[in-house]
């Protein structure tokens, strides 16, 4: 009985996830092949809105017994262009943060752009594959920032299976080296309880939290690296703690 359970939860959860943006992103395509041959650079505007209000609704609304709570005592409404920086656990982090704001993009693994299921949405989200050469994503990040986006980096590399924060890798803050941009982090906490890495889902509460921006100060990638490192480990362990009681 348990594991039907789990089979139709992973179901339904997989339908909000991917199924349902899969239609939302052909319905986005077929709009601006119909109506905007000419303007759909200016239109995209309109799908990176609906992908960050559903993204909102999607961690927020549709699980059932999980409470998101984000927390932002900075006030940060990422106006300013920034590289946002988030500790990975699970698929759930993704939305996590493109919910915080329309004008967020970032890298994405090559197989979703081979994946015709996911292809549509991440051309449209503006994201660039991870097999693209670095110093080409930091072009692609520089006139993105320069049109208004903020860029999202998960510094791990890879989602943590023990939700212990991974070591970050240098190579990470070659963008924020390169374009001397304020960083803005953004620590998550309680996806991987949701949706861990094996795919089953469980129940608990998630916390987005939105720390203080902070400008470039000349840091080299790797003190960066180790400096951030350390700022989410303790912000996890704080906020862990404060849940726990």
């Amino acid at each position: 009985m348990r594991k039907v359970f789990d089979t139709v939860k992973v179901t339904y959860y997989m339908f909000l996830f991917a199924f349902f943006p899969l239609v939302i992103s052909r319905i986005a395509k077929l709009y601006f092949i119909t109506f905007y041959k000419d303007g759909v650079r200016r239109h995209q505007v309109w799908y990176h809105k609906k992908q960050a209000s559903y993204c909102r609704f999607f961690l927020c609304k549709s699980i059932p017994k999980v409470n998101v709570e984000i927390i932002n005592d900075n006030n940060e409404d990422f106006e300013r262009p920034a590289i946002i920086i988030a500790n990975h656990q699970s698929m759930l982090d993704i939305p996590a943060i493109f919910m915080l704001h329309p004008r967020i993009v970032g890298m994405a693994k090559e197989a979703l752009f081979q994946n015709k299921m996911f292809s549509t949405m991440t051309k449209y989200k503006e994201l660039i594959s991870n097999a693209t050469p670095v110093r080409t994503v930091v072009e692609y990040a520089r006139k993105k920032m320069a049109s208004g986006f903020s860029f999202l980096i998960f510094p791990e590399g890879t989602r943590s299976k023990t939700r212990n924060v991974l070591p970050f890798q240098a190579g990470a803050f070659f963008f924020a080296e390169s374009l001397k941009c304020d960083i803005i982090p953004v620590t998550i906490y309680g996806t991987g309880n949701v949706l861990p890495v094996n795919g089953l889902t469980g129940t608990g509460p998630i916390v987005v939290e939105i720390g203080k921006r902070q400008e470039y100060d000349g840091m080299n990638r790797k003190q960066m690296a180790t400096y951030w490192h350390d700022y989410f480990a303790e912000r996890l362990a704080m906020i862990q703690k404060k849940i726990q009681g």
